[in-house]
């Protein structure tokens, strides 16, 4: 597979953006995020996330993507549990141009 920038119309609004729920995606430069704890938690304290780190697209939380990055290198594509994953809130700007899409 090959990883492409994420254009616009694929993450423009929080549908576009359900569309991506699943896929892995990988950041360009290493991005400082607010750890995402829940829709009904606040935010979580800061985590740095390398460049390079792939992790994957959670539901959309209005127009702000959560994604999952493992703490652990994955033996395969599948997520079965989420307990050693850092989950992040990154808004559409950051999302469009700090991390690729896998194809």
């Amino acid at each position: 597979m090959a990883w492409t920038a994420i254009n616009r119309a694929e993450a423009a609004g929080t549908l576009a953006l359900g569309r991506l729920w699943g896929r892995r995606v990988r950041t360009r430069a290493a991005l400082t995020l607010a750890r995402f704890q829940g829709p009904e938690a606040p935010l979580g304290p800061a985590v740095t996330i390398p460049a390079g780190s792939v992790g994957f697209v959670g539901r959309p939380q209005r127009d702000e993507a959560v994604v999952a990055f493992p703490d652990h290198p994955l033996p395969t594509d599948r997520i079965e549990t989420l307990r050693a994953f850092r989950a992040v809130r990154v808004n559409l700007p950051t999302l469009l141009h700090q991390f690729e899409i896998e194809r």
